[in-house]
């Protein structure tokens, strides 16, 4: 969105691309579940050409005395976003990441006439869940809860 941390082709479907597309949804996805917890505007920190993970990280480590990384704001976000997950997989939401059939249909006038987002969708959501740390059928593993300190939500598996 708006180019941010970087600009993406929308029609293009190599692997080189369904890989970027890939880590930047988990990016933004990560994030946003930290700027979505804080209460900020989204909007606002979709600026080009800023470091928005580190200006969390300095904004933070200001406010509170901390001395959070910018990565470390990223895993704060990937461990919010995995609790996410395995609430919505409980009320049984998201059991599986799936396109509405439209979506898999070309476009049929505009500038994107011709396109669809199946291809993107059905080998990006490989490169995302590989990227979510080996997720399994849209659902955070064992190994990915260990990895991020959150063993005490193995229940919701």
């Amino acid at each position: 969105m708006f180019g941010v941390p970087e600009k993406v082709d929308p029609f293009c479907e190599t692997q080189e691309c369904i890989e970027k597309q890939a880590r930047l949804v988990k990016w933004n996805q990560d994030l946003f579940a930290v700027v979505d917890s804080t209460i900020f505007c989204k909007f606002e920190n979709l600026m080009p050409n800023i470091d928005t993970e580190k200006d969390f990280a300095d904004l933070y480590n200001a406010a509170f005395g901390w001395d959070l990384t910018p990565q470390d704001v990223l895993t704060i976000g990937e461990r919010i976003f995995n609790v996410e997950r395995l609430h919505w997989v409980r009320e049984g939401k998201w059991v599986k990441d799936e396109l509405p059939p439209r979506m898999r249909e070309p476009i049929p006038d505009g500038p994107a006439k011709g396109h669809s987002a199946a291809k993107m969708f059905d080998e990006g959501i490989k490169v995302y869940y590989k990227l979510r740390g080996g997720w399994v059928d849209g659902k955070p593993t064992r190994d990915t809860l260990k990895r991020l300190g959150l063993e005490e939500f193995e229940y919701l598996l």
